[in-house]
């Protein structure tokens, strides 16, 4: 069982966890798939949307999307993931936020407060690594704790090992290269009579309509252009 996380935004960096600057964070999602600029080093990929966090290590829709750019990544040298927990405010927002929540209820615990913040399993790991006892009431919880609260919920950080073993992998990109297949017909340049379409292509994109609408299009021609197959019973 793990800990979801919704909205959340997910950066990867060419570099060690601790060396990741907050402010280097791309504004928008950008990466493998997304139209726009893409992300200038040590940005690797960054991209918004839902993440769990396991007893194995980082899951879930987005971490899968960003898989082949981060293992890429890791021949080149260490990677580190920054999630930002709370991407729809500001870090000054935030703070502000949590200023306030620490004001009008300034008899109860710290990590009694983080229920407002976070999921219920997300909230004993989060107070450790903040450093801040749990059991501290907020009208005791200074300045300098809040704003470390608040850039922990901005940037949670993680160094990236390696992928998960073999046996339990999903295909997340990659396929059969498109220049070895006739865009007209879905047949191949290199065996007559072979056609393809849907996921076995290379084509990556967000999951979703877009990438279903690239996939579906091309379903119809390979039946338009190959030959009627004779009766099974013409065949040994």
């Amino acid at each position: 069982m793990g800990s979801s996380l919704h909205n959340v935004k997910l950066t990867a960096f060419q570099q060690h966890a601790d060396e990741i600057d907050p402010l280097q964070v791309p504004s928008r999602d950008s990466g493998r798939g997304i139209k726009g600029p893409k992300p200038l080093l040590p940005v690797i990929e960054s991209r918004t949307g839902d993440a769990m966090i396991t007893h194995f290590g980082l899951s879930g829709p987005i971490a899968l999307e960003m898989s082949l750019a981060i293992i890429d990544a890791l021949e080149y040298g260490p990677v580190g993931v920054s999630i930002d927990l709370k991407p729809e405010i500001s870090s000054m927002e935030l703070i502000s936020k949590l200023q306030l929540q620490f004001k009008l209820h300034s008899k109860r615990t710290y990590q009694t407060i983080m229920q407002s913040f976070l999921s219920h399993k997300m909230i004993e790991p989060f107070v450790a690594l903040s450093g801040v006892p749990g059991e501290k009431t907020a009208n005791h919880i200074n300045s300098l704790e809040t704003e470390r609260i608040g850039g922990l919920l901005k940037s949670l950080r993680f160094n990236i090992k390696g992928p998960y073993s073999m046996s339990t992998a999903m295909v997340t990109a990659g396929g059969l290269a498109l220049d070895e297949i006739d865009s007209q017909t879905m047949a191949s340049k290199l065996v007559n009579g072979l056609y393809f379409c849907g996921e076995v292509l290379d084509l990556d994109a967000i999951p979703g309509a877009i990438i279903s609408r690239r996939l579906f299009l091309p379903a119809g021609w390979p039946g338009k252009s190959c030959k009627i197959i004779e009766p099974w019973r013409n065949y040994r």
